[in-house]
């Protein structure tokens, strides 16, 4: 079998500049190698002069036949053939984009849809949707219901409006939300064997439930704490210290959904609107975004917490 290689002057140079400079030395040892295949030297001559096979020789020979310097630089597609098709691991990454499935499940959807036996074993099947950029980790949940999408942009605008009201001064806009805070809690994530999750036990050391309300005009926020659980008595009286400090302009209290948000009494509801022009906005469903407080609790669990224990 010939081994003949016709090199142009600009394809030499080329050849000469890989070898002496490219980082890896495959690239450089190929580069040689075709070189003198260039230059007419036998290949078995070049494979003992390189320390390669005779086979590597003639496969530099024909990728450089076939694609020039990338094919040179890519390498030989010598070896076993995979065993799994390409057209395989294309049904394979469809069923795996389609639904939530074990190896398992999609090998035998995989033989359902071909109507053959798998042809390597379920570990392989694995490493080829890794190959694709699959990972095998924990599915997440979704909400049952859906949010109503008409009603969250009516809420959504009518915050919007609010907001730009407390801005300018012309109502008090108030973002209370209940939290449960551990001084000293305990690590929640931290390295440890493969298989073999730590086992924590719950630390009640020192925990505070904590009510507060962010002030959206004045951007400051009020809090008070509680030794024990935050109850809908609780929530009221904080939310009457908060109206009893009104300077007299309309006030709207922003509420989630929370039980004890919807245990306050009709009664106590007529008494604020009459005495502090108070009035309760409560969010819609699934929408915990709109309750700008929730970003106060996140930093101050994340950060504030730990830089002051």
């Amino acid at each position: 079998m010939k081994c003949v290689v016709e090199l142009s002057e600009v394809e030499e140079i080329t050849l000469q500049q890989l070898s002496i400079n490219h980082r890896h030395r495959d690239a450089r040892t190929r580069a040689a190698g075709l070189l003198q295949l260039g230059h007419k030297v036998k290949p078995k001559v070049i494979a003992e002069q390189l320390g390669v096979s005779d086979q590597s020789v003639y496969n530099w020979a024909h990728a450089w036949r076939d694609g020039g310097v990338c094919a040179l630089m890519g390498g030989h597609n010598g070896g076993r053939p995979r065993a799994l098709s390409k057209a395989m691991v294309a049904v394979v990454l469809e069923i795996a984009r389609a639904e939530p499935l074990t190896l398992g499940q999609i090998a035998q959807r995989v033989q359902e849809i071909r109507g053959e036996v798998l042809p390597c074993r379920i570990e392989t099947l694995g490493e080829a949707l890794k190959r694709e950029g699959f990972s095998f980790k924990r599915n997440r949940y979704i909400l049952k219901k859906k949010r109503d999408e008409e009603a969250f942009a009516m809420k959504q605008a009518t915050l919007d409006k609010l907001q730009v009201a407390a801005r300018d001064g012309q109502c008090r806009l108030f973002y209370p939300d209940e939290a449960g805070i551990c001084a000293a809690p305990p690590v929640q994530r931290s390295w440890s064997p493969r298989g073999l999750p730590r086992a924590i036990e719950p630390n009640s050391h020192c925990r505070r439930s904590i009510i507060g309300a962010l002030d959206f005009g004045r951007n400051s926020l009020i809090h008070a704490s509680h030794t024990r659980t935050v109850k809908a008595l609780h929530v009221v009286e904080f939310i009457g210290a908060l109206l009893q400090q009104g300077d007299g302009k309309p006030t709207v209290i922003v509420l989630d959904n929370a039980s004890i948000h919807h245990n306050i009494d009709q009664a106590t509801l007529d008494r604020w609107f009459l005495e502090h022009k108070t009035l309760l906005f409560y969010l819609p469903p699934y929408g915990p975004e709109f309750n700008l407080i929730e970003i106060v609790w996140k930093h101050f669990k994340d950060h504030w917490r730990r830089f002051v224990t």
